[in-house]
């Protein structure tokens, strides 16, 4: 059984603006190098706060992450509400990861038991350890990171720790996080997914209403607000109780208000 650290942090819209103390750790074995890791109850990259796993090798066997020892700062972003949990488990040798390695799980406390359990479990990343290998050629290894981050996506060049991110609902810059700096109206939707991106009221979900917009992102304006069923939203519609008169209606309809 893989040995798991819990990690607890309350991702709350103003710990954004604070930093507390962030419990350390490490874990390793055989006489491999470990891996240690610090938690901050900050972070930058998140509208409504959040918090920052970092995580690197524990060269000095110190049990703590020092700051040379820092590689990759995965982020997890918070609603405002719930408790965040973190967890990280060793990996041993065989079919998962040859040479062992360890897993990141990050998530929200749905059910306020202290524990993260699989259906609150929000992102998650497997590293593998292994002799350095570097199959895209971008200088970052995804086994081994002893002296550089560790890469999350080895099959493209593009992709790697330090990568200039870009609107396109993939995480450039391997820190869990997606199209980070590219939503301009703040409603939490990228510039990718967000079908209008200078209307904070207009994003995928969002609820409808009678505006002449597509608030929802469905393709569709206005549903739900059509009291007389003529097509017309009320908004819009000259009398939204009656189906025989709205704007266009035939020139007999018109004569008759």
């Amino acid at each position: 059984m893989p040995r798991r650290l819990i990690l607890t942090f309350t991702a709350l819209v103003f710990m954004a603006a604070c930093a507390a103390k962030a419990p350390e750790g490490g874990a390793g074995s055989g006489g491999k190098t470990g891996v240690a890791f610090s938690l901050s109850q900050t972070a930058s990259e998140c509208l409504n706060g959040g918090a920052t796993l970092a995580i690197g090798p524990d060269l000095d066997s110190d049990g703590l992450l020092d700051p040379a020892e820092k590689r990759n700062e995965l982020y997890l972003c918070g609603d405002g509400v719930k408790t965040a949990l973190g967890e990280l488990a060793t990996i041993p040798e065989g079919a998962i990861c040859a040479e062992g390695g360890f897993a990141v799980e990050l998530g929200l406390d749905i059910d306020g038991d202290g524990a993260l359990s699989p259906v609150e479990i929000l992102k998650s990343k497997t590293f593998c350890s292994g002799t350095a290998q570097d199959a895209d050629g971008d200088g970052y290894p995804p086994n081994d990171f002893s002296s550089k981050p560790l890469d999350c996506d080895d099959h493209n060049p593009k992709i790697h720790p330090g990568a200039a991110e870009i609107s396109d609902g993939i995480d450039n810059d391997c820190d869990l996080l997606a199209d980070e700096g590219f939503d301009a109206d703040k409603d939490g939707f990228c510039s990718f997914l967000d079908p209008d991106d200078s209307d904070p009221l207009v994003y995928p979900g969002a609820p409808e209403v009678c505006d002449g917009k597509d608030n929802d992102g469905d393709g569709q304006k206005d549903e739900g607000f059509d009291s007389d069923g003529d097509s017309i939203a009320d908004c819009v519609d000259c009398d939204p109780q009656n189906p025989a008169i709205y704007q266009g209606a035939a020139d007999i309809t018109r004569n008759l208000v």
